[in-house]
């Protein structure tokens, strides 16, 4: 009798199996896109903070240039 019962709890667990897997690619592949979004996101934070420490260090440049006159 448990020999019955096993076979359709086995071939459904097989069947459902590829569906899990598409299911997590999904999400994976979801990750990825946020983790791609977020990526450009500190890119563009990164490059406006590199033009204002330039813009820091010209000032700072004609301040000392002020300075030694």
């Amino acid at each position: 009798m448990k020999k019955k019962h096993l076979f359709p709890i086995a071939t459904t667990i097989f069947l459902m199996t590829p569906m899990f897997s598409s299911l997590e690619v999904k999400a994976a592949s979801e990750k990825t896109e946020e983790l791609k979004q977020q990526e450009q996101e500190l890119g563009k934070q990164s490059e406006l903070l590199n033009e204002e420490i330039k813009s820091k260090e010209q000032e700072m440049e004609s301040l000392e240039e002020k300075k030694s006159r």
